[in-house]
């Protein structure tokens, strides 16, 4: 994590922290300066610095945090004991606005009151014409009783009380102001008043005053006492009891995250007034940013400033882990430095400090820690008390990335029982700050800094996996303006509103009052819209309207647009009509009216059709528009058609027929296509035939589909019967005569030995010159289900005439073969026209099924003929038939036999007729060539007995792949060999992408590839490809010592040797300079404790020797009784934290730790030559001190290359 990464995360946290803004980063300056606003004579009391809910009894953790959402709250008098609030907020008040919502810093505020009155002026009346000038005491200046507080409050009264927010959402600031009007009469100087303070909100300054004014007159000081819970005014001035004064004031302030606890609340606040009633407000809370501090957050919580603001003491507080994740090792680490960056380095937490732009001083005694309940909103309670030296330990200084050893840093590590913990806590502190300038700008500088203030620290810790989490998350810190005398005050707001009205000031439907703008900054932009509205049109804004876009201004807009009622005129009408015509005046489609006394104007449309053996030439030369506008009178379109010339074209037919396998015609031949076109397209279907299923096509028999061709095609379907239960068959056939007996259209089979019970259907069709008038006497129905035998359906048709319109009726009854009436006789058609259409349905009745038309019945559907038609459905009582059964499997075999997939039911018993599917599945090394010759059909219908689907496969031929080799060599121009040949590809597919690399080596340069070299990059071709890189030696230089390098590396094992899990071999430093510094740490192992150096083992600091270096810690299980672990003695921390020398050559020797056996002798270690910690200072350190400095120093730019090497082990 970078120190660009930490500036962005606070700038962020700056910039989107407005006034108040629930984040620590701002509350404690705009409250600060909300206090000051408010009377602009605001003492401020250098008292001791307290902290966060001071008074509350901190033994006991709280119970739970109270979800206050759809409550009421009451803004009176609160509990006594009740603490205040934290992160609360802060109060304040102006002439004519509210603290800026959108401002980072406070509003600019005054040392006198005059100059931001925080009461607007009403005006002062008097009552009558008396002259009270001059009588404010009466002539023997008696002195009268002073009221009480309860009495003056009788005096004043307020009104029009109201809050500028509904919702107060944390990402715009969690300030509100309150505003309401007053008027008091019969008050005197030194009247008192007293109400409750409202209950949600609070300030950090918790006394704060500012003055209350009439008409210019400076009344008194009102104080909000937070501490006390009480709103207390003092009348200070020479008043008039006689006189009404009057005024307008607004109290700022903000929620508190302490009473607000829950990311979003709902609740109606109760303001109390002076004369006990009750004013509620609704209000919605949402700390919508509190969800974007995971697991550490810092606030300020209380400043004091001495009276010339060049000092101020500043309490923080640190919530840790308001998610309640789980750590290891929780450890805090304060400075007043700025951090510039931090990481992860083996293990540990490695963090840069710099310099702080506002230097301070941290308080150590300070420092307090507490489990606490930390609430969604950020705000807290804090529980029982941690103690020093058992629950944590505090350390000064820290060795930062860069070796040196920091001050003003203290090291803050939870252990005992908090060593692991999910649970939430709170840490306390106090900074001190000096030459501080409130005159400074943001661009000065030098030994005073400017009054903004800042305060930054880490929180690191391993999580449930045991690793090291250090990143943005863990960084916390906040900033604060005790004072920015730049800032001015534009902290008002306004609401717009839009209606849309009649010229009469109705309002139209739909056109209600709506708000635009609620509540918004003054300056923020709105827009509206002018909306339409049937029956009328937009004519003006009203006079009395605001502008329909425009910005917010302090106090309300209202948009009013105004429309007029539309006049209908006398709307013109006209007709349009069409007509298709032929070039020698034949009418191919008579007159059509397409607009019929339509309004002049509407659009009309016609169409070009088409007709058979005609094609479209044009329009009628008198024609009118095809498409258009209707006019007055009318308009005749006519679309003129010439007479086709067909060319002679080449014919063919096709035909089908569907047979079986033993010559019987399931259907007989049928015209597909007749004398059709050469090339036309043409389709047959597959169908299906009671009892015969499709075995294939005849070895005879044209495709299926295909293009008619010159001359005939026949398809031929062949079908095998299936193994079915004799059933009774019978047939249907239909014939079409006159009533004098002709022959329209001979016998044809419709159901041909068809089962009975199957239904059939015919149609009534069109003969030219002839209608169809009934069904023969001896007909059967034209609709029914197959009978055993022979049914007979004849329609009979009469020849056209047109003979006076004649009447007919028709009525249906539904019976059985038993002659139960199922449903009694219902007119279908009373006394209609004869000709007309009638129809009938074949319905369901519960245990019975349609077996066809009474022998009785007219046709089911039909025309009226002359006279009355009896339309008879018969039904015969249900029979449930035996159901035969079947299976199906499949299998999935090799063309040399070999099973890739063994028999899978697909039906097992299914009935007789039940649809089954397969399907082709994929296998590696084969693919699909066909089903088995004695394979049944992939997909089909169950029969009587087995089924077996057989799927047949051959196995994939691989094609031979050609391949290649590369390899790469480096030479010097005189033919050394620097590196010798290297394959870089051996053997691979041809095409495959190569890379080499130009290498550096000592004392050469790269000059080019060789003449006879292949590309350094490309891709494999077949045979061998050769890269030759070619270097010159570098041009001679006077000579320098080689320098020797060596490398380091590390590993932790148990007893026996073995490299524990996590403690593999890593390397320290690679090539590192002889004599440079080198760094290893003890690290924790679940189930094992360090024991001691392994024998041989380096020292675990020390310095690079020519060669290879290996560090080994061994450690022992932690049931096997070990001695005590010969570990470096740690001093103790001292009181005054060491300041870094220059090293001195006191010695030359590393750091060194004894060594043992793995048997774990007891070694003595010389106290004087252990690396010092947190700065402490002893004369036999200095030498330490510099192998720290430089060693860390050395090892900064080496971070990155052993970070990634230990990621790769």
């Amino acid at each position: 994590m970078s120190r660009n990464n930490l500036n962005r995360k606070l700038k962020y946290s700056i910039r989107k922290k407005k006034n108040g803004g629930g984040a620590a980063l701002f509350i404690v300056g705009s409250v600060v300066l909300g206090g000051l606003m408010l009377g602009g004579a605001t003492t401020v009391n250098a008292d001791e610095v307290t902290q966060t809910g001071t008074g509350t009894d901190t033994s006991a953790k709280s119970s739970g945090s109270t979800d206050i959402s759809g409550t009421e709250v009451a803004l009176s008098s609160p509990s006594n004991g009740k603490p205040a609030a934290s992160t609360a907020a802060a109060t304040e008040s102006t002439a004519d606005a509210t603290t800026s919502a959108k401002n980072k810093t406070q509003p600019k505020t005054s040392a006198t009151s005059e100059s931001t009155p925080a009461i607007t002026a009403g005006g002062a009346t008097s009552e009558g014409n008396t002259d009270t000038s001059a009588t404010t005491n009466d002539g023997n200046n008696a002195v009268t009783a002073q009221p009480t507080a309860a009495e003056v409050a009788k005096n004043v009264s307020i009104t029009n009380v109201s809050l500028n927010k509904s919702v107060v959402r944390e990402s715009k600031g969690t300030d509100l102001t309150i505003t309401f009007d007053w008027e008091a009469k019969g008050l005197h100087k030194g009247d008192t008043m007293e109400v409750p303070m409202f209950e949600g909100f609070d300030s950090i300054t918790k006394q704060v005053d500012f003055p209350v004014m009439s008409d210019g007159l400076k009344m008194g000081t009102l104080t909000l006492d937070y501490d006390a819970r009480k709103i207390n005014v003092n009348f200070t001035a020479d008043l008039d009891p006689d006189k009404l004064y009057r005024g307008q004031m607004k109290i700022g302030t903000f929620v508190s995250r302490d009473y607000f606890k829950n990311l979003n609340n709902e609740t109606a606040v109760q303001i109390t007034l002076p004369d006990g009633t009750t004013v509620k407000q609704p209000l919605t809370v949402n700390f919508d940013d509190a969800p974007t501090y995971p697991i550490s957050y810092e606030q300020a919580t209380k400043q004091v400033m001495s009276d010339d603001k060049t000092q101020a003491d500043v309490s923080w507080a640190v919530l840790i882990n308001p998610q309640g994740e789980e750590m290891q090792q929780p450890t805090i680490y304060l400075t007043t430095n700025d951090i510039e960056n931090a990481n992860a380095d083996y293990g540990q937490a490695r963090i840069w400090y710099a310099a702080s732009a506002t230097p301070s001083t941290l308080d150590p005694s300070s420092i307090k820690l507490y489990e606490a309940q930390i609430y969604p909103s950020l705000g807290y309670t804090k529980g029982k008390q941690l103690t020093s030296g058992v629950d944590y330990e505090i350390t000064e200084g820290d060795i930062d990335g860069m070796g040196r050893n920091m001050k003003d840093v203290w090291v803050v590590k939870l252990k005992g029982n908090y060593l692991n913990t999910h649970g939430q806590f709170v840490v306390e502190y106090n900074t001190h700050h000096d030459h501080l300038d409130p005159n400074a700008s943001s661009g000065d500088s030098g030994a005073a800094v400017k009054t903004e203030v800042s305060n930054n620290g880490m929180f690191v810790y391993k999580d449930a996996n045991n690793r090291i989490q250090v990143n943005d998350d863990g960084f916390f810190g906040a900033k604060i303006d005790l004072i920015d005398s730049n800032a001015t005050v534009d902290d008002t707001y306004g609401s717009v509103d839009v209606k849309y009205v009649d010229t009469e000031g109705n309002i139209l439907p739909g056109g209600d009052l709506k708000t635009v703008k609620d509540n918004a900054p003054v300056g923020e932009d709105y827009t509206t819209e002018k909306k339409s509205f049937v029956g009328y049109h937009f004519v003006r804004m009203d006079k009395t309207s605001d502008a329909a876009n425009g910005k917010v201004t302090e106090g309300d807009k209202h948009v009013v647009y105004v429309y007029e009622k539309d006049e209908t005129p006398e709307v013109k009408k006209g007709s349009v009509d069409v007509k298709y015509v032929t070039t020698d005046g034949k009418v191919l489609e008579d007159v059509t009216s397409v607009k019929e006394n339509a309004p002049v104007g509407e659009d009309y449309t016609t169409e070009e059709k088409t007709f058979d053996g005609y094609h479209f030439v044009g329009m009628d030369k008198t024609s009118d528009s095809a498409n258009g506008k209707v006019t007055e009178g009318d308009k005749h379109v006519v679309y003129v058609y010439e007479k086709d010339v067909t060319p002679e074209v080449k014919k063919g037919s096709v035909d089908v027929k569907y047979v079986t396998t033993d010559g019987k015609v399931l259907e007989d031949v049928t015209k597909v296509k007749d004398n059709a076109p050469v090339g036309e397209a043409y389709t047959t279907e597959e169908k299906s035939f009671d009892d015969y299923h499709f075995v294939g096509m005849d070895k005879t028999s044209d495709a299926a589909n295909g293009k008619v061709t010159e001359g005939d095609k026949h398809v031929v379907y062949v079908y095998e019967k299936d193994v079915t239960p004799e059933v009774k068959k019978g047939s249907v056939d239909v014939k079409y005569v006159t009533t004098d007996g002709k022959v329209l259209e001979d016998v044809t089979k419709v159901k041909d030995n068809a089962p009975v019970g199957e239904a059939y259907t015919t149609e009534e069709k069109s003969f030219d010159g002839y209608h169809f008038v009934g069904m023969d006497k001896i007909s059967d129905s034209a609709n029914g289900k197959v009978t055993e035998g022979d049914k007979h359906v004849v329609y009979v048709y009469e020849k056209d005439e047109t003979p006076e319109v004649k009447k007919g009726s028709v009525d249906v009854k539904y019976v059985t073969t038993d002659g139960k009436v199922l449903e009694d006789v219902t007119k279908v058609k009373d006394n209609a026209p004869v000709g007309e259409a009638y129809t009938t349905e074949e319905k369901s009745f519960d245990g019975y099924h349609f077996v066809g038309m009474d022998k009785t019945s007219d046709a089911a559907n039909g025309k009226v003929t002359e006279g009355d038609k009896h339309v008879v459905y018969v039904y015969e009582k249900d029979v449930t038939p035996e159901v035969k059964k079947g299976s199906v499997d499949v299998k999935y075999v090799t063309t040399d036999g070999k099973v890739l997939e063994d028999v899978t039911k697909v039906k097992d018993n299914a009935p007789v007729g039940e649809a089954y599917a397969t399907e082709e599945k994929s296998f590696d090394g084969y693919h699909f060539v066909g089903m088995d010759k004695t394979s049944d059909s992939a997909n089909g219908k169950v029969t009587e007995g087995d089924k077996h689907v057989v799927y047949v496969y051959e196995k994939d031929v691989t094609p031979e792949v050609k391949k290649g080799s590369v390899d790469v060599k480096y030479v010097t121009t005189d033919g050394k060999v620097l590196e010798d040949v290297t394959k870089v590809k051996d053997n691979a597919p041809v095409g495959e992408a190569y890379t080499t690399e130009e290498k550096s080596f000592d004392g050469y340069h790269f000059v080019g590839m060789d003449k006879t070299s292949d590309s350094a990059n490309g891709k494999v071709t077949e045979g061998d490809k050769h890269i030759v890189y070619v270097y010159e030696k570098d041009p001679e230089v006077p000579t320098t010592p080689v320098e020797k390098k060596g490398s380091v590396y590390v590993k932790y094992v148990d007893e026996n040797g073995n490299e524990l899990p996590g403690g593999e071999k890593i390397t320290v430093v690679k090539d590192g300079k002889v004599g440079s510094y080198y760094f290893t740490t003890e690290k924790d192992f679940d189930g094992y404790t360090f024991s001691h150096m392994a024998e041989g083992s380096s020292d675990p600091t020390g310095k690079v020797v020519e060669g290879d270096q290996q560090v080994v810690y061994v450690y022992t299980k932690n049931n096997t009784p070990q001695p005590e672990p010969n570990k470096p003695e740690v001093p103790t921390t001292s009181e005054t934290p060491a300041v870094p020398q220059e090293e001195k050559t006191t010695t030359d020797t590393p750091v060194k730790t004894s060594t043992s056996k793995v048997n774990a002798e007891k070694v003595t270690v010389n106290k004087a030559t252990v690396l010092p910690q947190t700065g402490d200072k002893k004369e036999n350190n200095s030498s330490v001190m510099g192998l720290v400095s430089l060693g860390l120093a050395g090892l900064l730019g080496l971070g990155i290359k052993r970070k990634e090497e230990k990621d790769n082990h």
